[in-house]
């Protein structure tokens, strides 16, 4: 708890009510020191709330992602056809089943895109 704060935020209150607050009598001063202490609070409350708010729709960086954009996409780059018979032979693909082969190359070049843009960083 800011202790500083919340006295400035009772020298604040008791002015606007047109008092000096630190000319207050020792009551005068705990109950608007409880007023702002309830203020304080409620304040941080609702900063937290914002907080959650944003977190939960997933923040800054989340915001519109669903949306996408043009530079939200990676460009798709083909790799030699050395490399791609590799990764086959590394995924355990047999090399003469022709059906499926090219929709496994783009699945294999966007993962590659995906693996350099996580180099850059």
């Amino acid at each position: 708890m800011d202790k500083y704060a919340i006295e400035e935020l009772a020298a604040d209150i008791a002015d606007d009510m047109g008092y000096d607050y630190f000319n207050l009598s020792p009551k005068m001063q705990a109950k608007i020191y409880k007023i702002a202490l309830d203020e304080h609070s409620n304040m941080l409350a609702d900063k937290a709330d914002m907080m959650r708010k944003n977190e939960a729709s997933g923040g800054m960086m989340r915001a519109n992602y669903a949306m996408g954009s043009e530079k939200d996409i990676p460009e798709q780059e083909d790799i030699p056809m050395e490399e791609f018979d590799d990764i086959k032979k590394m995924l355990g693909v047999p090399m003469d089943q022709a059906s499926g082969i090219k929709s496994l190359k783009n699945e294999m070049a966007s993962m590659m895109q995906m693996k350099k843009n996580s180099w850059d960083w």
